[in-house]
């Protein structure tokens, strides 16, 4: 655990799936505030957003309207970081179980590169957790997600 700037991490996670993005045809904005210091591990962090992007992206791989919106904030005495897609969304039924692990809604899926294993937001959680933090999520099926992590 370090000092780090969390705009940072999340320009440099940004950087790394703008690609994928243009490839899927997904617009990538950006809100964030600078800077927005916390004591944390920055690769740990690192992971978490690639997860969240990566969750994102493959979400609206089949939607009409693609927007992938990051706004890193401070609130109070914690820093934070929404990720919100217009993608699928999540059905309710299924929003209590997203942080379990193995728990997947696209292991089956024809597409190789929208599969998942069920770990990554598991993973995401714990990194979460460990920094004293949260990670939570607001869906509506249909209309896309939202995860928002506190630190």
């Amino acid at each position: 655990m370090e000092r780090v700037d969390l705009a940072e991490v999340v320009a440099e996670a940004l950087l790394l799936v703008a690609p994928r993005a243009r490839q899927l045809g997904v617009t990538l904005e950006e809100n964030v505030e600078r800077p927005l210091p916390v004591t944390a591990d920055a690769s740990a962090l690192h992971q978490v957003l690639l997860n969240l992007f990566t969750n994102a992206l493959q979400a609206m791989a089949d939607a009409e309207s693609r927007t992938l919106t990051t706004t890193a904030f401070r609130v109070d005495q914690r820093v934070g970081v929404r990720v919100e897609d217009s993608g699928c969304g999540i059905a309710s039924d299924r929003l209590e179980q997203v942080f379990l692990p193995f728990f997947t809604s696209k292991g089956d899926h024809a597409d190789p590169e929208r599969r998942g294993a069920g770990l990554g937001l598991s993973v995401s959680y714990g990194i979460a957790e460990a920094h004293g933090g949260t990670l939570e999520v607001d869906s509506v099926e249909g209309e896309g997600a939202t995860f928002t992590l506190l630190l």
